[in-house]
């Protein structure tokens, strides 16, 4: 990674690390429970997730209260969404298993496949132009990118405190899929405090995030540590 990433993303880390879940096993496990049921493509009942952590549900509700910026809720009080997963349809949809699901910001729909363990087809489209984003996010990298020039948009210098109020807002807003260098240039150029992320490095992030929030209760790290690639474009 160049300098200008690595500061890049020490800044988002450093953001991450002070947000959820912790280092605590406990609060991974929870986190990790959450993202998986969400995959099955239906709202989830608290008494669903105290169930899949054998914990009472009391528990679990206050828990997840805790989490406001980083949880979306239906009508009924189901959680339809979760540190970057939704169900509820966005610009970045991800296809897991054959389930359709989508993510707050492109930068989502990169790291949460290896949460769940599994390939994603990725589609989206660049909001300068239009142009519609294909991607194949597997547990190694990207495997696939149409059109072969995709790069991602970042904030150069996340404001953790209003991420914690509202991370969507605060973040997630400026983090998409442009079509082509060119794209890309005129749109931060008009969004004032964003860079430009190769989807290499994006994935790499990506990574480095899953680690610091996952650590071992992501098998891959075990497996297949070091061994990420990116052939975007190819």
């Amino acid at each position: 990674m160049s300098a200008r990433v690595t500061r890049i993303g020490t800044a988002a880390l450093e953001s991450v690390a002070a947000l959820r879940p912790t280092s605590l096993d406990s609060e991974r496990a929870f986190a990790l429970a959450l993202y998986r049921l969400l995959a099955r493509g239906a709202p989830v009942r608290r008494e669903q997730l105290a169930a899949a952590l054998d914990r009472p549900s009391s528990e679990v509700w206050e828990t997840l209260k805790t989490w406001p910026s980083f949880i979306q809720w239906d009508d009924e009080q189901r959680v339809v969404g979760f540190g970057g997963l939704t169900l509820d349809p966005t610009q970045h949809r991800l296809v897991v298993n054959g389930v359709p699901l989508y993510g707050w910001c492109a930068w989502d729909t990169l790291f949460i496949p290896e949460i769940l363990g599994a390939d994603a087809d990725v589609e989206s489209s660049c909001p300068e132009t239009g142009t519609a984003i294909s991607l194949t996010v597997s547990l190694r990298g990207i495997d696939r990118a149409e059109p072969g020039g995709v790069v991602l948009s970042f904030p150069e210098d996340p404001n953790l405190e209003a991420m914690i109020e509202d991370v969507r807002a605060a973040f997630c807003r400026q983090v998409h899929f442009l079509s082509s260098r060119r794209a890309a240039a005129a749109w931060t150029e008009r969004n004032e405090g964003t860079t430009l992320l190769t989807l290499e490095e994006a994935f790499a992030l990506g990574v480095r995030k899953n680690q610091l929030q996952f650590g071992d209760l992501l098998p891959v790290h075990r497996s297949t540590r070091g061994s990420y690639r990116s052939v975007a474009g190819r």
